[in-house]
């Protein structure tokens, strides 16, 4: 988004600041800034929202359970079903491009 660049200079001074909390956090991978659908680099954070926790999952501990067990995918897993093979003329998925 066009608007996350005025972010970039906030996102390194926030990013200075935790890696200097300690040494767990020194090294640790920081992602603040991705790419979207259209190439662009978006901050990621905008796509989170706090949520309560579901019922079972009220304390810290069980929390971070819940979060572990969230699966992942790579984008190249999420995106497979639309990317199209121009060569042939059929998307990945088994769809068909062609009218018939």
């Amino acid at each position: 988004m066009p608007e996350d660049r005025y972010l970039a200079a906030y996102a390194r001074l926030w990013l200075a600041n935790v890696t200097s909390v300690g040494k767990h956090t020194k090294t640790r991978v920081y992602k603040l800034f991705g790419m979207n659908s259209s190439g662009l680099n978006t901050f990621l954070p905008r796509y989170l929202t706090a949520q309560k926790p579901p019922r079972g999952f009220e304390s810290r501990r069980a929390c971070i359970h819940l979060t572990s067990i969230v699966p992942f995918m790579q984008d190249a897993q999420v995106l497979h079903c639309v990317v199209y093979d121009n060569d042939y003329g059929h998307r990945d998925d088994g769809g068909s491009s062609g009218s018939g």
